[in-house]
């Protein structure tokens, strides 16, 4: 879902309708480029805030095939399962500086589609994409801070079609405060994946088939079983390359000629995931027990936080539900979608119930926390709101403020369970005001 409620004044959206808003936003940086032009007709290259952590940020992208899966959505039936993924990592301020890293790697081969939309970037602000002059924090090929000595690892999955450079501010965010984030692109299934030899590989048309408009001879409900069967195929695919990434991290750890050698915490890894990448992170917690703490942002399903898999447990792990507040809808809203207040209701209870059940099984680490900060959505948790406000002071310290609390709330959970923190701001979330309710799960939770 897009967003869930905290409790009865939550609006519940239906799960189809959200995933195609996810597929819909394939075209999002489209719009948002386009519109970022001055009275005057110069173009404005927005800036991503400076990361506040007392670390320096350094990545680097590396190319895997996991050669024992085949690629099931590639047109070659030989086809292995290829992605890419960017390790990003805290450095030294000051210290030895590689090279600045563009905001957009393969800028110059996506910019050789013919439909620059399905790259995410066909605006305003695409020639400052080629150029540069949209730039991330990150330099690459910089130097691992030597102190200390490793660092704890955070794997990350994007929402449906985001790049994970929609989340550039995020994760640089949780590097400057100590951690490794390796951010997977979940390839055929993000707007347009680059590889360093040239090739690009889009958004698979099977993934837009499924999510996308539907016949009108399909009910809403047919498209909603449709989807959710096609998304715990494809949540088992992204979980597994949550374990294969992780798999090459261990080998780069043990590798001498690695500059992440004895430089990465394996013994304190977590996962987190935006949307869809969210639903995946909780698969991965079922199947991987070597991630100790999962993070599910924003991506709630019907079936509670995570999804449920026949003969599979919920994760045990401690586990964060992190969640944008959305407004109960209306009567005329609820009249328009056939649907009434009772019925309405009883969902969010069956919702919310399901939740608490698979959230009471987490080792005393069970959380929901809910944002309700103005103008936030299920895009705060991305640059694109940043993007958006770029010539609006007003609106760009709205996006910035929603920004903070993700991060704020994130950071904690993971001090707490991978940093073992005892005094975590998590337990004192509360004290931030009504702009944040936080639930906790413990043994025995009723």
């Amino acid at each position: 879902m897009c967003g869930q409620p905290s409790d009865l004044a939550g609006h519940v959206e239906d799960p189809v309708r959200c995933l195609r808003m996810e597929v819909g936003a394939l075209f999002l940086w489209a719009t948002v480029f386009a519109a970022q032009t001055s009275p005057s007709g110069k173009t404005l290259v927005p800036t991503l805030p400076r990361p506040s952590g007392s670390f320096a940020v350094g990545r680097i992208g590396f190319d895997w095939t996991d050669r024992s899966r085949r690629e099931v959505l590639s047109k070659d039936a030989d086809a292995k399962r290829e992605l890419m993924v960017y390790v990003w990592y805290p450095t030294e301020t000051g210290g030895k500086i590689g090279k600045p890293a563009p905001y957009l790697p393969g800028a110059a081969a996506i910019n050789k589609l013919s439909d620059h939309a399905l790259s995410g970037a066909d605006g305003k602000l695409w020639p400052a994409i080629l150029s540069g002059k949209l730039a991330s924090h990150a330099m690459e090929g910089a130097t691992p801070a030597r102190t200390p000595a490793r660092f704890p690892v955070l794997m990350f999955s994007h929402g449906l079609g985001s790049p994970v450079f929609h989340y550039t501010a995020f994760i640089e965010e949780l590097v400057s405060h100590g951690y490794v984030v390796a951010s997977i692109q979940h390839t055929y299934e993000v707007n347009v994946v680059a590889f360093p030899d040239g090739r690009t590989v889009a958004l698979s048309p099977t993934s837009w088939s499924i999510y996308g408009p539907q016949p009108p001879e399909v009910s809403e409900e047919e498209a909603s079983k449709k989807a959710t069967a096609w998304e715990k195929e494809r949540d088992n695919v992204w979980a597994a390359d949550i374990s294969f990434a992780l798999d090459q991290l261990t080998m780069l750890d043990r590798d001498r000629g690695s500059v992440f050698f004895g430089k990465l915490d394996l013994a304190h890894v977590g996962a987190v995931g935006h949307s869809i990448g969210g639903r995946a992170v909780g698969r991965a917690c079922q199947l991987d027990r070597r991630i100790k703490a999962c993070v599910n942002e924003d991506g709630a399903p019907d079936e509670g936080a995570v999804l449920n898999y026949p003969g599979a447990d919920p994760p045990n792990q401690p586990f964060l539900l992190e969640e944008i507040f959305v407004a109960p809808p209306t009567d005329k809203e609820l009249a328009d979608a056939h649907e009434s207040r009772q019925h309405f209701n009883q969902s969010v209870v069956q919702h919310d119930s399901a939740i608490d059940k698979q959230l009471r099984q987490c080792r005393d680490g069970g959380y929901r926390v809910t944002i309700k900060a103005p103008d936030s959505d299920h895009n705060s948790f991305t640059d694109v709101p940043l993007m958006e406000s770029a010539d609006d002071p007003k609106a760009k310290a709205a996006a910035l403020h929603s920004l903070s609390l993700i991060v704020r709330v994130t950071l904690a959970f993971f001090d707490k369970y991978l940093r073992n923190e005892k005094d975590s701001l998590l337990d004192t979330l509360h004290d931030l005001g009504p702009e944040i309710s936080v639930k906790h799960y413990s043994a025995g939770t009723p």
